[in-house]
């Protein structure tokens, strides 16, 4: 047997072995560790659809206790309790609606789209109701119905199910005076079961798994089932306590099931996960281990053949060049191999040769060559979005306190942040946002200044509104005029922004009547500050020397910017 055979075998028995147990191991061990995953994965997602679920019930719990416990609401309807003028029953259900939508509209529930429509009844005539969409009569008698049905019952927190869609259920609450605690109404909340059911949990069987919640008479409040059943199977129904994982059948399919009840209310959530999605990823997972093994068991007896070759090869070429070297009169070199004996053999071997050689003058040379190469580093940025929320919010509380002064100056300065966040990658933006930019900022010095500012925009052309400038280039210097100009300037102070055509021009005049300056370096730097050499600079490295910004000043008399643009269609397309 040669020795290119022997290394062939010798390889394949070396890397088949191992495989082979690897694969009886995986037998023995493969079908517990697929139940362990089933089990994990549906006690991971019941756990997340629970969480979920009872999180939104308790949305729904806080907007309830939010309306019961408006001063507002609840004094709305004890006055109209009382009242004979129809007038004034409508003045109470106009002022209730207003109220109850600005309630919702700080209701996560509300946000989340858990509830669908809000309706308060004083009676069957009489209501008030918010919808956040569909067909609103249609809707409006639905809810009628379902305060009928509640009458009848006389039982609260009742579950009504919609006639018309099958996404929305419908929780009944009484509605209490809260002094004496005697019911003066009725509310009926429209619930959307998907919002209030979805998860963002993931596991390997999410798109196949199937979610029952039903409460603890086995009625089915939300399903994904495609049957029409409204009651568990007596099966689920009867291990509906029980923390193992179990099989049921539903329309002739078996499931793996898990069930957990909700901590705070009477309600369970399960789990269905397929039989048969279990099975086909079990012979998935063997059929690809299965491939895994004949692949290498071939990748083996390559790599046998390779690594033989590479043995085999210089043995065969150091006996042939032993053997000729005396017929090429000691001429003959072998080459070098990456095996270090190998290569030890072959460097013995061109010695001996090369000092017969150098017997005859012939001596033989090697050279060496080195290389280099550079790397390059990355920046990264940071997102300011979590301050235009924290405004939006205190936007909102100042609008429910009725300080509308409080909420303009906020909004304006929420807008300004807004438009820094869907600006920041632009280096151009139109005039007619630029524009937006000074009305925030000059609304928000308005109520500084009073009536000492007075401030007058005009724009020559409506074309102008769409051309292209530099981001904040004309705000900086309404700025250093109010803030240099007018503040330090005794009785109102006025300042005017003039935007006009000049062929393919764009002339931008803004002038203040404020205390000006001498011109000297130093008074212009006091003045105008780098932010205004820094919209000069901008506007020459991106249109070139013919364009910027020139400023005439005179102490007493106020300052004048002549900004010159060119008229820039593309803005950021602009080369």
């Amino acid at each position: 047997m040669s020795f290119k055979k022997v290394v062939i075998i010798v390889l394949m028995l070396c890397t088949c072995i191992p495989i082979i147990i690897c694969a009886v191991y995986f037998n023995l061990v493969y079908s517990k560790t697929l139940m362990d995953d089933l089990e994990k994965s549906i006690i991971t997602n019941i756990e997340f659809s629970r969480q979920n679920i009872e999180k939104n019930m308790r949305y729904l719990e806080d907007t309830y206790m939010r309306v019961v416990a408006d001063e507002g609401i609840s004094q709305s309807l004890n006055t109209f309790k009382y009242s004979t003028d129809q007038y004034e029953k409508n003045q109470i259900k106009s002022d209730m609606t207003t109220e109850l939508q600005n309630i919702l509209n700080f209701s996560s529930s509300w946000r989340e789209k858990v509830i669908d429509t809000f309706f308060v009844f004083m009676d069957e005539d009489n209501y008030v109701g918010v919808i956040r969409h569909g067909k609103q009569q249609a809707l409006i008698e639905e809810h009628k119905e379902i305060y009928k049905n509640q009458k009848l019952l006389k039982k609260e927190g009742q579950y009504f199910l919609s006639k018309t869609n099958d996404d929305i259920v419908y929780l009944t609450r009484d509605f209490y005076e809260l002094e004496q605690f005697q019911p003066i109404g009725q509310l009926v909340m429209g619930i959307n079961v998907n919002q209030l059911v979805k998860s963002d949990a993931s596991n390997d069987y999410l798109d196949e798994n199937v979610q029952l919640v039903f409460d603890s008479h086995g009625e089915i409040l939300s399903s994904s089932l495609e049957d029409s059943s409204t009651q568990v199977s007596d099966q689920i129904y009867m291990n509906r306590n029980s923390s193992q994982i179990f099989e049921t059948i539903i329309n002739d399919k078996a499931y793996f099931v898990g069930i957990s009840r909700f901590e705070y209310y009477d309600y369970y959530t399960a789990i269905l996960i397929p039989k048969e999605s279990v099975q086909q990823k079990q012979i998935k997972l063997s059929r690809n281990f299965t491939i895994i093994i004949l692949s290498m068991g071939a990748i083996t007896l390559i790599i046998g053949l390779i690594v033989a070759n590479f043995i085999t090869r210089p043995l065969k070429l150091i006996t042939d060049e032993c053997k000729d070297s005396v017929d090429k009169n000691f001429m003959t070199k072998l080459p070098e191999f990456k095996v270090l004996e190998f290569n030890n053999i072959s460097s013995a071997f061109n010695t001996m040769l090369a000092k017969i050689d150098y017997l005859i003058n012939q001596v033989y040379r090697k050279q060496l060559l080195l290389q280099e190469s550079e790397m390059k580093m990355l920046q990264s940025q940071v997102n300011p979005h979590f301050i235009f929320n924290i405004l939006d919010t205190i936007a909102w509380e100042a609008l429910a306190q009725k300080q509308k002064e409080i909420y303009g100056m906020i909004n304006s300065l929420a807008d300004i942040i807004r438009n820094n966040m869907v600006y920041a990658n632009l280096e151009t933006i139109t005039v007619q946002q630029e524009l937006n930019y000074v009305k925030d900022y000059v609304y928000l010095q308005k109520v500084r200044f009073e009536e000492r500012l007075e401030v007058d925009v005009t724009v020559m052309d409506e074309a102008i509104y769409q051309f292209y400038i530099p981001k904040l280039s004309i705000q900086p210097f309404v700025d250093n005029g109010i803030v240099h100009g007018i503040e330090k300037k005794d009785g109102p102070g006025r300042l005017e922004v003039n935007l006009r055509l000049e062929g393919n021009t764009l002339i931008c005049l803004i002038e203040d009547n404020g205390i000006g300056y001498e011109h000297s370096m130093e008074a212009e730097h006091k003045h105008t500050g780098t932010g205004i050499s820094n919209v000069n600079k901008r506007i020459k490295l991106r249109y070139g020397e013919a364009y910027g910004a020139t400023v005439h000043s005179k102490k007493g008399e106020g300052t004048k910017v002549v900004l010159t643009l060119p008229v820039d269609r593309k803005g950021d397309q602009h080369v």
